[in-house]
């Protein structure tokens, strides 16, 4: 079985002028966790925001407009970066999902307020005021395969016990 680079095209956009930015975040069998040949460095976006994404084991001022990650077998983040030359409202989304099975969740998540949004059903917008977010976001990956009911339950943070007529239900961060 021939196995196909997992890539996805993750835009930003400045809301007020339209200005965009766009990165690019491949699985690729042969790369490897830290710098290599399919990486390439971030210069600069434009006048109004510059996204990138961050390497785990690069130098913390190496901004990257394509990384190239190992194959995608266990959930994963890849930590983002935007630079907005001047506040706004910035809105994030898949500009282009390339050999991506449906059994994996694309989030994009907000560290400062907790956020966690389905890329796949939408783009999220934050405003933000002109500065640099090396720190702030983050793309996350995660593998939904549901084998059971009670499985699909336990990704979404519920869990059921029943003691006779009774029965508890709990819901994670409530």
């Amino acid at each position: 079985m021939e196995f196909r680079w997992q890539r996805i095209w993750l835009g930003v956009e400045r809301i007020e002028n339209k200005a965009k930015n766009e990165i690019l975040v491949a699985f690729i069998p042969e790369a490897e966790e830290g710098k290599d040949l399919y990486d390439a460095m971030k210069f600069s976006g434009n006048g109004s925001v510059s996204f990138y994404s961050i390497g785990e084991q690069f130098k913390s001022d190496e901004k990257l407009v394509i990384q190239g990650l190992p194959a995608l077998e266990e959930d994963r983040v890849v930590p983002l970066g935007i630079e907005a030359m001047e506040a706004g409202e910035f809105s994030f989304g898949i500009n282009l999902l390339d050999n991506f099975s449906e059994f994996y969740e694309i989030y994009m998540h907000d560290e400062q307020n907790g956020s966690l949004t389905d890329l796949r059903n939408g783009n999220y917008a934050v405003n933000l005021e002109k500065g640099e977010y090396s720190e702030r976001f983050s793309l996350r990956f995660i593998d939904a395969k549901v084998t059971s009911i009670e499985d699909d339950l336990a990704l979404k943070g519920v869990s059921l016990y029943s003691t006779g007529k009774q029965m508890q239900i709990n819901f994670a961060d409530l």
